[in-house]
């Protein structure tokens, strides 16, 4: 799979070959649905550290202090669990725009193969046509020599 990474790094070089390959994919859509993901799991990742650091103070809170802190990681916890399907479903999305992208992308490089194997053929038909008209030219200039002194 074409590396999400390299996509961003490589903006302009990947919309370049979507218009020369005649792909139907929507490079803004990917790169936006890519940012969505990566600040989504940025927050569920404050949000889980945050929990986490909840967690750890609860023990060592005074009586008072418990049921809040209980309260903090609970409010917490629903917010992460509000989140996780949103996150599962951008990333689907992502994944399915990326699939096309791959697609294109080994279809390309097919085409591509295919075109190097002719290439290939037509330098192997050309080497040998080369060689056959050196020899053919190697003849004739022995037939011109041979025809020069009988003609003398």
């Amino acid at each position: 799979m074409l590396d999400i990474k390299y996509v961003r790094e490589n903006v302009d070089l990947v919309k370049k070959a979507i218009v020369q390959k005649k792909v139907n994919l929507d490079l803004e859509e990917l790169l936006k649905l890519d940012q969505e993901v990566l600040e989504l799991k940025r927050r569920l990742q404050t949000l889980q550290e945050d929990k986490n650091s909840t967690a750890k103070k609860v023990p060592k809170a005074s009586p008072e202090e418990r049921p809040t802190l209980i309260a903090h990681g609970k409010k917490i916890g629903q917010e992460l669990s509000a989140l996780e399907p949103q996150l599962t479903v951008l990333e689907e999305k992502l994944k399915a725009l990326q699939r096309q992208l791959n697609a294109a992308k080994k279809k390309a490089t097919k085409m591509q193969s295919k075109y190097d194997g002719e290439i290939k053929v037509a330098k192997n038909q050309v080497s040998t046509f080369s060689t056959q008209l050196s020899q053919e030219e190697k003849k004739l200039s022995k037939l011109k020599t041979d025809y020069s002194s009988y003609k003398d």
